[in-house]
């Protein structure tokens, strides 16, 4: 037993040393165009869409007259007809949220809940609508509901904690936990109970996200990524960006927790008519060495852009308005 007890921290260390040793070499493998189509609507996992037909009118938020819910093959599962939805969200199991939302003037919004077969089981409302998410594991949604603070529901309707108002908000696979930013702090729950809290150096958040099995926690603002682990409660990984053009828009954690990608737009100044051109893909691993550094192009900006994410394994890709770059690893 002895002998056991000394070899695992030995095997460690070698594991350890072995992965410091890898090098990560991304290479492009496929490139294609961002679809345009603006009346389907995907589930996170892409195992389910939602094809729309609206009524007529000239309001931003126009009822939905039809919409089919299809499984990845295609199929019908279902439809339904003269809504007074305006949008819809779709668990990656197929579960359904049809939303009565009139635009930001008043805010509110019914909350309409449909289980996998279209029948609706339970309903709710919110006093201002912001964001909102199903957890990946789709066992809860949840709604920054800006009067009164980040909902928590079963899917039924149900209604299950309010953990309070917060600028923004990210759920871990299982909805186990929800951590909720602040502008001095990050506030981390395991369900409806405080756990943790994060100092913020600066309360513009432009991501943040759990780990794929919820035991980190990353975040990033505009210069600066930080990785925090939930067991040691502490920050155990953190980069910032020297070059003052260079902004982080968007980052992700590989599924075992191997790697991060981070996304960069550069800013070459106010009047320059190349101003946002030119995007940036960092890949680290978790000791901090830079592994990659991959330049991407583009003609059209937004603040968001480019968005990477893991998609696998050893994939991940990257996307800009008009295009979809993937690389494997």
């Amino acid at each position: 037993m002895r002998k056991f007890s000394i070899l695992i921290p030995i095997l460690m260390i070698f594991a350890t040393m072995l992965m410091s040793q890898i090098k990560f070499e991304p290479s492009m493998v496929k490139q294609s165009k961002v679809s345009k189509e603006t009346n389907k609507i995907f589930s996170r996992n892409r195992r389910f869409s939602c094809l729309i037909e609206y009524s007529l009118g000239n309001s931003e938020y126009i009822p939905i007259n039809r919409f089919i819910l299809k499984n990845k093959s295609g199929e019908t599962i279902y439809e339904k007809t003269q809504l007074k939805h305006t949008l819809i969200d779709i668990s990656n199991n197929g579960e359904i949220v049809g939303i009565d939302y009139d635009g930001p003037i008043s805010g509110k919004a019914g909350l309409h809940f449909y289980n996998r077969e279209g029948v609706e089981i339970g309903t709710n409302s919110v006093g201002f609508l912001l964001e909102r998410c199903f957890s990946t594991k789709s066992n809860v949604y949840c709604i920054n509901d800006g009067n009164s603070g980040l909902r928590v529901f079963k899917l039924n309707g149900e209604e299950l904690y309010n953990l309070g108002k917060c600028n923004w908000f990210s759920v871990s696979f299982d909805g186990n936990y929800i951590a909720v930013t602040q502008d001095t702090e990050i506030i981390l729950f395991e369900q409806d109970n405080q756990i943790s809290r994060i100092p913020l150096s600066s309360p513009f958040i432009r991501q943040i996200k759990f780990s794929e099995d919820g035991s980190l926690l990353g975040f990033i603002d505009r210069k600066s990524i930080y990785l925090y682990s939930i067991l040691e409660q502490k920050i155990i990984f953190q980069y910032n960006e020297q070059n003052n053009k260079l902004e982080f828009t968007s980052f992700d954690i590989a599924l075992d927790n191997s790697a991060i990608i981070l996304g960069l737009a550069e800013d070459k100044g106010r009047g320059m008519p190349d101003r946002h051109t030119r995007g940036y893909v960092y890949f680290f691993d978790m000791s901090g060495e830079l592994h990659w550094k991959g330049e991407i192009r583009f003609n059209k900006w937004n603040a968001y852009i480019p968005r990477v994410s893991f998609t696998g394994s050893c994939t991940f890709k990257v996307i800009t308005v008009n295009d979809i770059y993937e690389y494997q690893f």
